[in-house]
């Protein structure tokens, strides 16, 4: 019926085009796996405004933390207020209440692994400094507080 080199022909054809398709396959299989790889080490910065009564001092401020499963790398970042960009932070701190010790940490150039957090700025006074009006001034003044993180 058939001659035995025209089955063996369409043996190698059928071989010829499931290897293609394999080939395929698995290339299409690694990419959808490096674009999984990529978007599992994805960082998640969260920029979170704090205020915090201790007993001792009364001190408000800004968090930097990376809630990510990636490492982020943080180029470049802007302080606002009143979502107006500042270009010297003392002269913000300078219309506070005096008698304040400020702490803040230079952020730019560098790397936050998954699950640091980092104080970008803390400003906090002796608990017997002023009433508590004044507190609940400085703490409705500090809402007006923004990052932006490159």
């Amino acid at each position: 019926m058939f001659d035995t080199n025209r089955v063996e022909f369409l043996v190698a054809i059928c071989a010829l085009v499931t290897s293609a398709m394999a080939v395929y396959m698995a290339w299409d299989q690694g990419s959808v796996m490096r674009a999984q790889q990529h978007g599992a080490v994805f960082p998640v910065l969260q920029v979170d405004g704090f205020v915090e009564d201790n007993g001792r001092t009364t001190s408000i401020g800004i968090n930097l933390g990376n809630s990510g499963v990636g490492p982020a790398l943080i180029a470049s970042v802007e302080f606002f207020v009143n979502d107006e960009k500042t270009e010297r932070f003392d002269e913000y701190v300078d219309s506070l209440p005096g008698g304040y010790a400020l702490s803040y940490q230079a952020i730019s150039g560098r790397a936050l692994a998954p699950g640091e957090i980092v104080t970008a700025i803390e400003i906090a006074w002796p608990n017997n400094a002023f009433d508590r009006s004044t507190i609940s001034r400085i703490q409705g003044d500090s809402d007006a507080w923004s990052l932006e993180v490159c």
